[in-house]
């Protein structure tokens, strides 16, 4: 699977903290509960992928590991396919469903394990496409390859046939 130039850029800029606003304050983890607090930087692309013909599109990543563990514990590279792949497998389902709404995908990557999943959705997304997305991902044969423990979330908009979005972000 090829890396799209664009994506590969902003999460490389994500993670090599440039242009960047800090704040200490805490993250509301909304599939698990808990915040997590930390220096908080908040990135934005300087060209903002406004990819409407797609029926998913990322909307954010956020990351619940630190930055700094982050670099030393998975390429940015590996890290960005596996991203895509996430995204490319619930467009391959979407296309197979009228749904729409919001998917929030939480991973939590161990060395030499397998990565665990928990899903969240807000709109019309179907338990049927949540357990069909959630089986695609569960059995990936050839996550990335971590040093350490890496987890972050995957916020992803399903977009109904016509291009549409109803629904909201995940709480």
């Amino acid at each position: 699977m090829r890396i799209s130039c664009q994506f590969l850029a902003i999460l490389t800029l994500a993670l090599l903290q440039t242009a960047a606003f800090a704040q200490t304050s805490a993250y509301k983890n909304p599939i698990d509960g808990k915040d997590y607090i930390a220096d908080w930087e908040t990135y934005e692309p300087e060209t903002p992928k406004n990819d409407v013909e797609s029926r998913v599109a990322i909307e954010k990543v956020v990351l619940l590991t630190a930055q700094d563990d982050v670099d030393k514990r998975i390429s940015v590279e590996s890290l960005a396919t596996y991203i895509e792949q996430l995204e490319a497998d619930l467009l391959d389902l979407a296309s197979e469903y009228g749904d729409h709404g919001k998917v929030l995908l939480q991973v939590e990557m161990e060395p030499e394990q397998l990565p665990a999943h928990k899903l969240a959705h807000d709109g019309s997304i179907s338990t049927d496409l949540l357990q069909t997305y959630y089986d695609k991902v569960a059995s990936i044969e050839d996550p990335p390859p971590v040093i350490g423990p890496v987890s972050f979330q995957l916020y992803m908009v399903v977009r109904d046939i016509s291009g549409q979005l109803e629904g909201k972000a995940p709480k």
